[in-house]
């Protein structure tokens, strides 16, 4: 921790500002890495990113002298796991000590995090990054535990939305058009100059099944 460090609440707004000008006009333009990784973590997916898996190990770090370890972020003698003038990678990468450090990530997530709404797209993210208390005392917190909750329940109902597409065959950059479900948004933020209001996604899902306003979202999201 410097004096120039991020703080977590600032980095979270940090990532929910970009999203917002990103999902309005960028989806399928401009690839984000973290939001194609939360597209698919709301899909089902697992994450294409270490960070945001349950459990780690798969990303080991090989130095210049043959000398591999854990991951990029503990290259220390703890975390060493051999060298490829002795063993090779395939062994390293699957032996008991690197399968432990992968399953701690897991093991040793507080109970804070195992009880979060938001624990499926974070899972504490990067043990690197857990050296904060929990409210309840509990060592492992993530220093952008903050950031993450933030930016993870913004984006759900675009995301439930996106996903919702997806599964239709639809591209998901079709809510760019149809909107964020439970949003209503104006002429000028969907077309721009033209002046043609077009219906958001929930107005268009209640428009083909004919269901009453009042339970179109309801519904909505239990189909998502």
């Amino acid at each position: 921790m410097t004096d120039w460090t991020v703080r977590a609440a600032d980095y979270g707004e940090f990532l929910v500002t970009i999203f917002e000008e990103w999902v309005r006009q960028d989806v399928g333009k401009v690839f984000v890495q973290l939001f194609d990784v939360a597209l698919g973590l709301w899909l089902g997916q697992p994450s294409g990113l270490c960070l945001f898996r349950e459990t780690c190990g798969d990303a080991v770090a090989l130095e210049h002298n043959g000398e591999v370890f854990s991951c990029d972020h503990f290259v220390y003698p703890d975390y060493k796991l051999g060298t490829l003038l002795h063993t090779s990678l395939g062994d390293l990468v699957r032996g008991p000590q690197q399968r432990a450090f992968g399953e701690a990530k897991a093991i040793t997530l507080p109970a804070y995090c195992r009880n979060c709404d938001v624990r499926f797209a974070c899972h504490g993210e990067c043990p690197k990054n857990r050296f904060l208390h929990t409210p309840d005392g509990e060592p492992g917190l993530n220093y952008l535990c903050a950031a993450y909750q933030r930016f993870f329940r913004h984006v759900d109902p675009a995301m439930r939305g996106m996903a919702w597409l997806a599964r239709q065959r639809r591209a998901p950059a079709e809510i760019m058009t149809l909107g964020v479900p439970g949003r209503s948004r104006t002429a000028e933020t969907v077309a721009g100059a033209s002046g043609v209001k077009v219906p958001d996604l929930a107005d268009t899902v209640r428009a083909c099944i004919r269901i009453p306003p009042e339970t179109t979202l309801s519904l909505l999201y239990q189909l998502l």
